[in-house]
């Protein structure tokens, strides 16, 4: 009787084992909770993305957010290309003040008595000397005579004539704005003006006034009535 008993319970037990062991086979090991849970790149991303407070940010707005940082603003850039051109302006060499025509201004001596002279040329001077110092002329034409042909240079306010050897043989002051170097004396001062500033004349007939020399004579033609220069001009002494 106890036999029996005794196999009725080992026949017994066996499905209550094999029950124990599938329960246990359906409970994670503590191996296998320990282990890290994979992820997918793009779940990571928007882990690494996510705010202090859980929320999610979208990568490519965080993307698009770190590149308008680091980036320098057109404005900026332009600023910076105005200003490098403006420096570069300063920096350029500026360019010098073109001379004014010799003829424009004229720098000459002190009347000299002695031996005067109109834009610093004296009767005499040869026609090279006249073109270095005062360039090309504006017009250049022939006063035609047998004895004596002349060649004239016009240049602004003056003329010269030049003999067929070369040699000035004349200076006429053709305006009031030239300065003909007599101590400032010009067409439209008075003849008191000239009698002051050059000495008294060798000649007044009320109409002319002259200085002379051997060599050269000065003449200053004078309204009678107004007594104001109307022109003046040097030539060789006969």
């Amino acid at each position: 009787m106890k036999a029996l008993n005794k196999i009725r319970l080992g026949t017994a037990a066996v499905p209550l084992m094999a029950l124990c062991v599938l329960a246990a086979g359906c409970q994670p090991g503590e191996d296998a909770a320990r282990q890290p849970v994979k992820t997918s790149g793009v779940s990571s991303e928007f882990s690494a993305g996510a705010d202090t407070e859980g929320q999610l940010i979208d990568p490519l707005a965080a993307g698009t957010k770190g590149e308008t940082e680091t980036t320098p603003p057109v404005s900026r850039e332009k600023d910076h290309a105005t200003a490098a051109a403006s420096d570069e302006t300063q920096k350029a060499p500026q360019p010098e003040p073109r001379p004014e025509p010799a003829d424009a201004k004229t720098e000459t001596a002190d009347f000299n008595r002695g031996r005067p002279a109109l834009f610093g040329i004296h009767i005499g001077d040869s026609r090279a000397s006249v073109a270095d110092k005062f360039g090309k002329p504006r017009n250049e034409y022939r006063m035609e005579d047998e004895q004596n042909p002349l060649t004239v240079y016009e240049y602004d306010g003056f003329s010269v004539g030049f003999t067929s050897a070369g040699k000035t043989e004349f200076v006429t002051v053709q305006s009031d704005q030239a300065d003909p170097g007599l101590e400032g004396i010009r067409i439209g001062d008075t003849a008191d003006q000239a009698a002051k500033s050059l000495g008294r004349p060798d000649t007044d007939t009320g109409y002319v006034i002259t200085y002379k020399t051997k060599a050269e004579t000065l003449k200053l033609d004078v309204d009678p009535k107004t007594r104001v220069i109307r022109s003046i001009k040097l030539f060789a002494s006969s």
